[in-house]
């Protein structure tokens, strides 16, 4: 039995430094050790996010193993790249780095919304 720990880097978003380097700002750790490999589903892994007061994310990418952000996140959305991942963490002492790419909230403006009118009393009913 293999087991891993996953360590979630959530709350900020990838971000490419003036000198060209990627990084992941504001970053939060929560760190899952001990979970068995055999029963891990790509659901449990992916969708952590509600654990962690999140109500949507953008994207769940796990990160190579000795990797740059840049060209090592691969997605997590499917069984295949569950396994994927899990083989690729044994080289890494069973460690991987999971990122979550949050979704930015947008307000809606209704546009046929009617202009509110400021009340102003006369002086015949005051």
């Amino acid at each position: 039995m293999v087991r891993l720990t996953l360590v979630y880097h959530y709350g900020g978003s990838i971000v490419t430094k003036d000198d060209g380097s990627v990084v992941y700002e504001v970053d939060n750790i929560e760190e899952l050790d001990q979970l068995d490999e055999d029963t891990l589903d790509v659901f449990a892994v992916r969708d952590h996010h509600f654990a962690l007061g999140y109500e949507n994310i953008a994207k769940c990418s796990w990160l190579v193993p000795g990797s740059p952000l840049d060209t090592g996140l691969r997605p997590i959305t499917t069984n295949k790249e569950l396994l994927e991942m899990c083989r690729a963490t044994r080289g890494n002492k069973n460690v991987v780095h999971i990122y979550y790419e949050h979704i930015i909230s947008v307000p809606q403006v209704e546009e046929n919304v009617p202009k509110l009118i400021e009340f102003t009393p006369n002086s015949a009913t005051v």
